[in-house]
């Protein structure tokens, strides 16, 4: 039995289908969300390809408010200990969105950190 589709979702069948449910959310949210939130969503999505496993099971991402990154740890010495090294985790982070979000801009970019230590 052969089934017709309309004639806009065979078009559509030509194009490169979205791999997963993962995608296809991303796809739609992209469009979305304001451009901080997404850029949080990916963050918190891909936290361990960012910064390791190791680190990714103490910290996450929490929001972006303005040009600030909140983050959240497991301990205040580890925020104490991050805190020095907020310079190389705000280049990989804008490396990351710029790779991955092709909305994103360098007027986007994150420029601070600040860690909060939470238990989680």
């Amino acid at each position: 039995m052969k089934i017709d589709y309309p004639k806009n979702l065979q078009d559509n069948s030509t194009k490169n289908p979205p791999a997963n449910l993962k995608e296809i959310l991303s796809d739609i949210l992209k469009n979305k969300l304001k451009i901080s939130d997404y850029d949080t969503l990916l963050l918190a999505s891909n936290w361990i390809d960012i910064c390791g496993k190791d680190l990714g099971g103490k910290t996450k991402p929490k929001y972006i408010r303005g040009k600030t990154l909140t983050i959240l740890t497991n301990s205040s010495v580890l925020s104490f200990e991050l805190s020095f090294l907020k310079g190389e985790f705000i280049q990989k982070i804008n490396d990351y969105l710029t790779r991955l979000n092709e909305n994103h801009r360098e007027a986007d970019n994150i420029t601070d950190i600040k860690f909060k230590n939470i238990d989680y």
